[in-house]
């Protein structure tokens, strides 16, 4: 194994308080890496670019661009950054996550989360760290306080999988490998082995998102991935994606994340 060199450091891009949250900007060189510590408080860690683990017990989770994580104080974890990478931190405000999580605790290994809802609050907020004005306090608390509601809805959600029906978690992962090529309702029932009417029915009232929706939002996430891990041409993007053209894929990216997929990319690409 090649030894890591031993002047790697973490580099606070910005810090900025605002509205009693502590707002951070990280960057990490490739090959870092943290011993197992814990922090004396809660925060959220929205990864900007870079791919790095993060490992926690006997768990590791591969942590990519756009991916948003929970760490609640206490938690011993470490990292190791296989690239260069880059995040934006907040501190979560005591009372915010005890109203909004009716006391429960969120463990880190549902922490891991990716969807359109969370990159486009978390856009809006990012944004909001580096245009500070009057009306910024007011702004930054509310957008904390719908991510959060969010990442507890995901986690809400993903704890009730346990009661999805086999088949239809096999629908859900048929729909995963093969978003891009626009899967039928007829074909999944297919794959599944269930009428088409209640494959619809059964995965809006379990995953709480029509089959459509639910297509869209597959798509998006990768967009996002490939917008930030490459310099492909957006038109290219789009088709390997599954939208019809350029124009399909701005206007169902934007409605999904708050900007246009050429904003995306230089919001989150290397400052």
């Amino acid at each position: 194994m090649k030894d890591r060199p031993d002047n790697l450091s973490s580099k606070i891009v910005k810090e900025d308080q605002i509205a009693g949250f502590l707002l951070t900007e990280n960057t990490y060189p490739q090959e870092y890496r943290t011993e197992v510590h814990a922090h004396d408080y809660d925060y959220f860690c929205f990864v900007l670019n870079g791919d790095y683990t993060l490992k926690y017990r006997e768990k590791a989770f591969l942590c990519q661009p756009s991916k948003l994580l929970f760490f609640p104080r206490g938690t011993d974890h470490a990292c190791y950054m296989h690239t260069n990478s880059r995040c934006f931190n907040f501190r979560l405000n005591p009372q915010v996550l005890e109203f909004l999580s009716s006391g429960r605790s969120l463990p880190i290994d549902e922490a891991v989360q990716k969807s359109p809802e969370v990159n486009r609050l978390m856009s809006r907020l990012y944004q909001e760290f580096y245009t500070v004005d009057e009306f910024s306090p007011l702004t930054v608390e509310g957008l904390i306080s719908e991510i959060t509601a969010a990442y507890l809805r995901q986690t809400s959600n993903g704890r009730d999988r346990g009661s999805v029906p086999k088949w239809l978690l096999t629908a859900s992962e048929y729909i995963k490998a093969n978003f891009a090529d626009a899967p039928t309702i007829s074909e999944v029932a297919g794959i599944s082995g269930v009428h088409p009417t209640h494959l619809a029915r059964e995965f809006r009232r379990h995953f709480h998102i029509t089959i459509g929706d639910f297509v869209r939002k597959k798509r998006v996430e990768s967009a996002c991935q490939k917008i930030i891990r490459s310099e492909t041409p957006l038109s290219e993007i789009a088709l390997e994606t599954g939208f019809f053209d350029q124009s399909h894929f701005t206007r169902i990216f934007k409605k999904a994340t708050g900007m246009t997929p050429a904003v995306y990319r230089e919001t989150f690409t290397e400052r």
